[in-house]
């Protein structure tokens, strides 16, 4: 109660006489209601009565599909596509990943789009995303499920796979979250709200923080934030962030570093024409910045799809989908964790940009993927930018084996390399691509050294692959840490012959002794070229 008052005498003094009109909340500071922990090993909600078991439907085999009608068009370093799922009925729109780097497993989350006994199901690879296995699920006896998404967030000596979902039926539109530990134990069920449209989810990065959640709730345009330290005490701090935008505010969150919190949303009461807004927390969701117009849509386009990115520094991004005649993607960057934005122009192509996803990496300074939909094809388009330059984005390029659908992929990272997730059209199958996907069956083109490294991150021994134009030329592929200290030397001299080689890494130093494990850098050097990979070592 003291809280509520503090933080409304706040309001006020800083309100003034401003019209409630301007304001992020013209009828006032709002509070949700907040719920606790449920711990349950049941498949569906606590409020329901377990009747069914979690309906899984016959998995296809885990094989490329025929008759696919995109010619496959892979950029760089992009190989074949990995397959994560499908069934009689695919999955449907709600679908996110994300990696623990502590093991090096990947989580995915997808919803099966049923009318009846939905399921929200997690799947895991512990190879990269070379091989997908069921792990666990949830599901909705008397509805429909979606809006799924997944962190994996460590805090208090545990880490959780934390899994959010929607649970769609006659009586109540859901907000759930519920959670594991890594190792699959404790099971665990907290209600994030009551009524939901959509909503989205992030976690803080390292060994401590909190999970954090925006939603618009049903029959509203207003946006609230909620946060979570995964200590039993369930969603707390529920609070109305804007009231009434007047139009579908989409809203997405992103965490930083050092408390920091943004949510980035579409907004149409502040201003004439549709802008993306945002407001931020420095104090990890407990309080929050008045909100401030990052877009500047002169032209009343229609926006759609934002999100946000933060770095681990200062760098972030957000990208929205701008819609007049035709649909583009725009970029908005920030170099002081997103005190002011930078527009940073719309991404290049010949058909419609839409749909952008974007994830920070975990390691080091959290440089951001970017995967978005090209229209016509059923292309989905990757680029990627350094934390330090977050206005450098190097040309996109398509790297779907399958025609995509129109909903959007989710970007993500497979340790130190970006990954995306995306949906076949037709079967509605799941499939995920990686950067530095090359075996040594998958040469890059001739003339570029192509240094690949495999799996990554990894446990016992990683594969060094490259390809050589032409043979007896010097080669050096040496292993260093992040100070730059020489670690091991795996090449020094001539390879005897042209085309693809392969080395092994077993994390030995020049001595053999193990070196612990963590983010090292391969280097490899010719007489016309030098390359450089980040490979992780877990321990």
């Amino acid at each position: 109660m003291i809280r509520i008052v503090l933080l409304s005498l706040l309001f006020f003094a800083a309100a003034g006489s401003v019209p409630a009109s301007t304001l992020d909340n013209p009828d006032g500071v709002v509070y949700g209601p907040c719920y606790g922990s449920i711990a349950s090993e049941s498949d569906c909600p606590p409020h329901y009565e377990a009747q069914l078991f979690s309906p899984l439907e016959d998995i296809l085999p885990p094989v490329r599909e025929d008759g696919c009608t995109l010619v496959p068009w892979e950029g760089g370093k992009w190989g074949y596509d990995y397959f994560v799922y499908g069934s009689q009925n695919g999955v449907g729109s709600g679908q996110d990943f994300d990696f623990d780097p502590v093991t090096g497993y990947l989580f995915a989350a997808f919803d099966t789009y049923h009318n009846t006994n939905d399921s929200v199901i997690v799947y895991r690879s512990t190879d990269n995303g070379a091989n997908w296995a069921y792990w666990r699920s949830s599901y909705n006896p008397s509805g429909r499920m979606d809006n799924a998404r997944i962190r994996v967030i460590t805090t208090g000596g545990d880490t959780w796979v934390c899994c959010m979902f929607r649970t769609d039926d006659s009586s109540s539109n859901t907000l759930w979250m519920r959670r594991w530990r890594i190792d699959g134990t404790g099971s665990t069920w907290e209600k994030i709200a009551d009524d939901v449209t959509c909503g989205d989810m992030d976690a803080d990065i390292g060994t401590s923080g909190y999970l954090y959640a925006t939603w618009v709730p049903s029959g509203t345009y207003d946006v609230y934030s909620v946060r979570n330290a995964l200590a039993g005490a369930g969603w707390v701090d529920a609070t109305a962030i804007f009231g009434d935008a007047q139009t579908n505010p989409q809203p997405a969150i992103a965490a930083g570093t050092g408390g920091v919190v943004s949510i980035a949303f579409i907004d149409n009461r502040l201003t004439t024409n549709e802008q993306v807004r945002i407001r931020r927390s420095t104090d990890h969701g407990f309080a929050w910045s008045t909100s401030w117009q990052v877009s500047n849509n002169t032209n009343a386009s229609d926006l759609s799809y934002p999100d946000i990115a933060h770095a681990r520094g200062t760098s972030a991004w957000i990208t929205v989908t701008f819609e007049k005649t035709e649909k583009t993607l725009a970029l908005y960057t920030s170099t002081n964790s997103g005190v002011n934005w930078t527009y940073g122009g719309v991404f290049p192509g010949s058909g419609e940009e839409y749909a952008g996803s974007l994830r920070a990496g975990k390691y080091d300074a959290g440089d951001v993927t970017l995967a978005y939909n090209v229209a016509p094809g059923g292309i989905v388009n990757f680029t990627w930018s350094i934390a330090s330059v977050p206005t450098s984005f190097p040309p996109p390029i398509q790297i779907n084996d399958q025609p995509a659908v129109t909903w959007s992929p989710t970007a993500g990272w497979n340790g130190t390399e970006s990954s995306i997730l995306y949906t076949r059209t037709g079967s509605y199958s799941l499939w995920l691509d990686r950067y530095l996907h090359i075996g040594i069956d998958d040469g890059p083109a001739s003339g570029h050294p192509g240094l690949g490294i495999s799996p990554n991150p990894f446990m016992g021994e990683a594969s060094i692959t490259f390809f050589l134009e032409s043979g007896g030329v010097p080669v050096d592929v040496c292993i260093y840490d992040l100070s730059g200290r020489l670690v091991a030397t795996l090449a020094d001299g001539a390879m005897p012959a042209s085309g693809a080689h392969r080395l092994t890494w077993n994390g030995t130093d020049a001595s053999g002794a193990p070196v612990p494990g963590g983010v090292y850098v391969c280097r490899l050097t010719t007489p016309v070229s030098a390359e450089s990979a980040r490979m992780v070592l877990v321990r």
